[in-house]
């Protein structure tokens, strides 16, 4: 099986996260919690493809490059690795994924991990 790098994408100003600004409270906290039980659900029907549990990241992010380091927003919400045996099947494991359906997420990003040539090979 390979591996792929799983990014839930989630931005602050996108649609989805203005359809969630625009719940009132008593919503939001029912949907965290109907989220909370689809997400832990989810897991239990995929445990034995998650290589890594997912890691969340903060919004602030700066980007670098030869002009020099600027501040951006990060549009990645978190990521984890998982187990599949083509890119294919790899999204159909996150087509029922609560991402989409109890919380603000804008898309999932999926792309296959490879070894690292040269550099690395001799750590």
């Amino acid at each position: 099986m390979k591996q792929y790098l799983v990014i839930f994408k989630c931005r602050d100003g996108g649609v989805r996260h203005k359809e969630w600004n625009s719940y009132a409270l008593e919503e939001k906290n029912q949907r965290m919690v109907d989220g909370k039980k689809k997400l832990d659900d989810w897991f239990k029907k995929h445990q034995h493809l998650v290589v890594s549990h997912p890691v969340e990241l903060a919004t602030q992010s700066l980007w670098i490059e030869s002009a020099g380091v600027t501040e951006m927003e990060s549009l990645m919400g978190s990521f984890l690795v998982i187990q599949a045996k083509s890119l294919e099947q790899a999204a159909t494991i996150f087509t029922d994924h609560p991402h989409f359906s109890c919380f603000p997420g804008d898309g999932i990003q999926i792309t296959e991990c490879r070894p690292s040539a040269g550099a690395l090979s001799s750590l």
